[in-house]
């Protein structure tokens, strides 16, 4: 004959063979048995060692298998401190959707979910459920994870998280997961050539907006180089006799990098003397049309450079003494050859000098 004992609990009551009795009997009392000092368990630890430590990936949700749908760009944060998962979505500005706080809110995160929808009654299961979260273990770069029905998949991370796996779990393997195409390389603008009409800048800027902008003058400089002028003597290279006795004196305007020319009136000469060009800037000749044109600077102007001035070739062959002083001054700014150009004029002083005194005491010991 079988004895059966009638166990009753706070959730349910169970008719149980007496050696299953026996045995369940058995483990309830080893249950029961109270921990050891050292064996309790410190749930603080885990708050102490990592609070304010939170490990950051990058990821991606595939819906562009819905409609209207693509790929949305994710980023989990993982915090060490109680093993809860937040997912921030990365919404880039002007792309036609509602900016939303949060993908998910910060929470543990199962693994598995079933949600089961039927017609026939399911039993109900009743007791505790076991349910298993996702742990710093299970978040690696390529894997997979189940957001509540949504498959998100983690590509990248940041440092601090790298530094953590590389310690903790000794991984060494980062390698991110390409899941963009290359972007595509942006047009060049074409810049339409200069139409005459007005200054070259103002047509340009013109053509890179729909509501054109003056063009920006450095006001720095034209405070700054206000009332700095260098003059040059020149010569015009030509092999027509009756310009090449011609003198020109080239100004060169610090403040706006223009330029005008100015021929000396010599009398008897047949030529007309006064202004040869207009101050304004002038641009370097053999430029191609369909580019930004140059215009000459004060790095172009040093005594004997050859300069193409209104298709005329200009020799420059001596400066005055403030333009020769200015280039030494600033010869770190823009002349590279001011230092020599200089010691051989005061070379050519020296001489001059030396050979006045040779001539004086000559006559006068004769």
């Amino acid at each position: 004959m079988q004895y059966f004992y009638l166990t009753f609990t706070c959730t349910f009551a169970v008719l149980l063979p007496d050696f299953l009795y026996l045995s369940l009997f058995s483990q309830m009392e080893k249950s029961m048995n109270p921990l050891r000092p050292y064996e309790r368990i410190d749930t603080r630890r885990q708050f102490l060692d990592n609070d304010s430590k939170v490990l950051r990936f990058y990821g991606y949700w595939d819906d562009s298998s819905s409609l209207f749908g693509d790929v949305r760009d994710l980023v989990l944060h993982y915090f060490l401190v109680d093993d809860t998962i937040e997912i921030r979505e990365v919404i880039a500005p002007n792309c036609g959707r509602d900016h939303v706080s949060k993908f998910l809110r910060r929470s543990k995160l199962p693994k598995v979910r079933h949600y089961v929808i039927t017609d026939t009654p399911v039993p109900l299961q009743t007791g505790a459920v076991k349910q298993e979260f996702y742990k710093d273990s299970d978040l690696t770069i390529g894997t997979e994870l189940n957001v509540w029905g949504r498959r998100v998949t983690i590509t990248d991370c940041d440092e601090f998280t790298k530094n953590y796996y590389r310690s903790k779990y000794g991984i060494e393997d980062f390698t991110p997961v390409q899941y963009k195409a290359p972007a595509a390389p942006k047009p060049s603008r074409y810049v339409p050539p200069y139409n005459g009409f007005g200054s070259e800048e103002d047509s340009l800027s013109s053509c890179q907006g729909l509501v054109p902008k003056p063009p920006q003058k450095d006001f720095h400089k034209f405070m700054t180089k206000d009332s700095h002028v260098l003059n040059f003597e020149a010569k015009m290279v030509t092999e027509n006799p009756v310009d090449k006795d011609r003198v020109f004196i080239i100004s060169f305007y610090l403040r706006d990098d223009t330029i005008s020319v100015f021929e000396k009136i010599q009398k008897n000469s047949g030529v007309l003397g006064g202004a040869f060009l207009q101050r304004g800037r002038v641009k370097k000749p053999g430029q191609d049309q369909s580019q930004r044109s140059q215009y000459f600077t004060a790095q172009d102007f040093y005594v004997g450079a050859v300069l193409c001035l209104n298709k005329r070739n200009f020799q420059l062959i001596e400066a005055d003494e403030y333009t020769l002083n200015y280039m030494e001054q600033h010869a770190d700014e823009v002349w590279t050859l001011v230092h020599m150009l200089y010691t051989v004029y005061i070379i050519y002083c020296v001489c001059d000098i030396l050979c006045v005194i040779f001539k004086f005491c000559f006559y006068r010991s004769v």
